[in-house]
């Protein structure tokens, strides 16, 4: 272990410094991610009834989230898990969901990646739940990468793309890592809604602020890494 320490060190995902071996984020990441101000941040996007986010897709949050998404850092998904309940589990458990389930990766994709990242953070959810996971949904076409797109390529991009499998009924809570213009998550709801589900509810770890959102996180984030500063500060003054 200490060699494998020495050769392959533990770095916080969100800014690379080295950290404690059974640390995941540094503490100083952690105080300053640009967080919601409340959970629910969408309702009625289409399909999904209500949406839930943790953070913003802001500040060093998409280099943590490309490190589980893109560089095979595949064990940060219980970390997010755990960010996500934090934020938003009292209001997940209100909302009664019969079953967890993620959106799909076309099974090209996921073969050159080797996973996919929102079925893992979807059974981590689903195990803090206590509720069951399914896969509802599988990727039938192919298509460019929402993330590479214009907000109008985004809503054609996925048309026809998913179709429902297995048992779709009652509330579902639909799972992805980022939530940009909301296409990808409300294409998946209308399938499942199409398919029997009475109800989509949709969370992610984070979402991508318009401009006002944007100004205010980037306020909110000032203002935790003043205070994380400010901290061993007074700690000496005693």
């Amino acid at each position: 272990m200490i060699l494998w320490d020495l050769l392959f060190p533990n770095r916080c995902p969100f800014c690379q410094k080295l950290i404690d071996a059974k640390a995941t984020v540094c503490h100083r990441c952690e105080q300053g991610l640009p967080y919601l101000p409340k959970p629910l941040c969408r309702i009625d996007m289409g399909e999904v009834k209500r949406l839930y986010c943790a953070v913003y897709y802001d500040g060093a949050v998409p280099d943590g989230i490309g490190e589980f998404k893109f560089r095979g850092k595949s064990q940060l998904a219980p970390y997010f898990a755990d960010l996500m309940m934090k934020r938003m589990g009292e209001e997940l458990r209100q909302e009664g969901c019969s079953c967890v389930c993620c959106v799909p990766m076309h099974r090209s994709k996921q073969r050159m990646r080797g996973y996919n990242q929102a079925e893992l953070l979807a059974k981590e959810l689903a195990r803090r739940l206590g509720a069951a996971y399914r896969p509802c949904l599988v990727k039938v076409r192919s298509s460019k990468d929402q993330h590479t797109l214009t907000a109008e390529q985004r809503r054609t991009n996925l048309r026809n793309s998913y179709r429902a499998c297995g048992v779709c009924e009652g509330t579902i809570l639909l799972v992805d890592d980022v939530c940009t213009s909301g296409s990808t998550l409300k294409e998946c709801a209308q399938t499942l809604r199409d398919s029997g589900a009475s109800c989509v509810i949709a969370a992610s770890i984070a979402l991508t602020p318009n401009r006002q959102e944007r100004e205010a996180a980037f306020f909110q984030t000032c203002e935790s890494i003043h205070n994380t500063k400010e901290e061993p500060l007074k700690k000496n003054k005693k």
